[in-house]
């Protein structure tokens, strides 16, 4: 996910190797791998002027409205596959507790060192997984003897958390992970000069490496989201050194958006943005008609191809989710947490691909933010998750409201189109309420604690829970199979774990572990 302004040239070459001084930063850039009780300690808020061409938050900002683009395809692309509609949007019924999953299986994995999450995903009935470890792990098939640095694992389990198999990237992050025919991770390595690079590696379902390649120039990169595409991978991440191969947007802009055909030896799209803060694409999604979105956090002004979006003067984050059309153009940037004592960030993006897209971005605010004419005021550090439809305009939304720190920090779709949130409340008492006046609270013993929730395509909550234990535990990242029936989560924990149901406690290593837990 960096410490720099330009922007960077890409290109492609065999990866050399690595370690890397990562830490547990308290950084928006270190998106995945940043705990989310602490992120309201990256935030400064603070008050300024707005300026009054800059469109009002929580609405979309339409291309027809802007002036011209002047963005090319750097590629020819596939069409995206005909994708089943969900269907209309129905009001939702009263909030009710119950009916939550329990645990029936649960896995500790690593040495205690500020092992951080990466991604998790099901495919073909099992479960893969990125992470970041930190000296010498077992992860089911005897030890791996990591650089205490930090370096970046893919590992297989199937879905009952039974160990398959385990190598290191050759990087010395792993942040995120998408399962096609092969998998692949993206993260970051260090080229031959020493440079941050962001690195894409692929491997056999069964565990067989296949390839790896590094997109990068002279300064530091990072590789913080993957998702699939129209026959190709879409990458997101941040930049460190300006480069002409790409078409830009802003003054030294560092948030990078490419496609990449697996097997091909250059990028067949991407699109640089931002501004001279820190930006970052945090989450990628594809739509249908080879429509591409991207989601993450930026400190104004920000540039796509519309006029600048301005984070006010003060404010260190803001969220933004865009939707680009098949020729690479932003159609609409939807934001929050760009008002005078605001801020937010947007950490993981779902997209129902249909005739017109359903849009889901999640995350977190601090302050207010206005939403289809509602006004949301956090009382802590909130967690957010809105859907948009294809136009980028608020379909629904969901509050987490609490006293401490809550977010969002993944999601995931079954084949119902049912919507699953993972992410953790910091908060003793944590208010959901939905966009239809709907609200359910869940009291916490000892926060942070994990929260799952899931919601009918509707906005309806079919049932929420806040995975509890006697430490700190955080969610970090979601799988779902296609009848909703399997759910695995990833988090980290300290000072043990005991997540009940049928699975016994975790135990701890030392300052910080990761656990995977499978629900049913």
């Amino acid at each position: 996910m960096m410490h720099r302004a330009p922007l960077c040239f890409l290109g492609l070459s065999l990866l050399a190797g690595c370690h890397w001084l990562l830490g547990h930063a308290q950084d928006p850039e270190r998106d995945r791998g940043t705990s989310l009780g602490d992120l309201r300690a990256e935030r400064a808020r603070g008050d300024g002027p707005r300026d009054l061409g800059d469109p009002r938050p929580g609405d979309a900002t339409p291309v027809a409205d802007q002036r011209p683009r002047d963005q090319k395809l750097l590629g020819d692309q596939k069409p995206a596959p005909d994708l089943k509609p969900l269907g209309d949007q129905k009001p939702a019924p009263d909030l009710k507790p119950g009916g939550p999953p329990s645990c029936v299986s649960a896995l500790a994995l690593g040495a205690g060192l500020l092992d951080e999450v990466g991604q998790v995903a099901l495919g073909g009935g099992n479960l893969y997984l990125a992470a970041t470890l930190r000296g010498t792990v077992n992860l089911g098939g005897g030890p791996l003897v990591l650089a205490t640095s930090g370096a970046g694992v893919v590992a297989s389990y199937t879905s009952a958390l039974g160990y398959r198999w385990a190598y290191p990237t050759g990087g010395i992050a792993a942040r995120g992970l998408a399962v096609l025919q092969e998998v692949w991770t993206v993260g970051t390595a260090f080229d031959a000069a020493a440079a941050e690079q962001i690195q894409l590696g692929a491997w056999s379902t069964a565990g067989t490496f296949k390839s790896v390649q590094v997109l990068g120039g002279t300064a530091s990169d990072e590789g913080l989201a993957i998702a699939p595409g129209a026959g190709e991978l879409i990458v997101g991440g941040k930049l460190g050194a300006a480069f002409s191969a790409i078409p830009m947007r802003g003054v030294a802009p560092d948030a990078l958006l490419v496609g990449v055909v697996p097997g091909s030896s250059a990028p067949a799209w991407g699109k640089g943005f931002g501004g001279s803060g820190q930006d970052a694409v945090l989450a990628v999604a594809a739509g249908a008609q080879n429509a591409t979105y991207a989601a993450g956090r930026y400190a104004g002004p920000c540039y796509f191809d519309l006029p600048p979006l301005n984070a006010v003067a003060g404010t260190t984050e803001s969220a933004f989710v865009a939707g680009l059309d098949s020729n690479r153009n932003a159609a609409w940037v939807f934001r929050w947490g760009d008002t005078p004592g605001s801020a937010g960030a947007a950490m993981a993006l779902a997209v129902a691909g249909s005739l017109n897209d359903e849009i889901y971005v999640a995350g977190n605010f601090d302050g207010s933010v206005t939403l289809g004419g509602k006004t949301l005021t956090a009382t802590g550090s909130d967690l957010l998750l809105i859907k948009l439809d294809g136009a980028g305009k608020v379909v629904w939304w969901l509050h987490g409201q609490g006293a401490g720190l809550d977010s969002a920090s993944g999601l995931a779709l079954d084949g119902a189109g049912r919507v699953y949130l993972v992410g953790t409340s910091g908060s003793a008492s944590l208010k959901l309420t939905t966009s239809f006046g709907a609200s359910q609270t869940l009291p916490s013993t000892s926060p942070p604690d994990p929260i799952v929730v899931a919601l009918e395509a509707s906005g309806s909550v079919r049932w929420a829970q806040l995975i509890q234990g006697t430490g700190a535990q955080r969610g970090k990242s979601i799988a779902v199979d296609a009848t909703g029936s399997t759910i695995v989560i990833a988090g980290e924990h300290q000072n043990g774990f005991s997540p009940g149901g049928a699975c016994a406690g975790l135990p701890h290593q030392g300052s910080g572990d990761l656990f995977l837990l499978t629900l049913k």
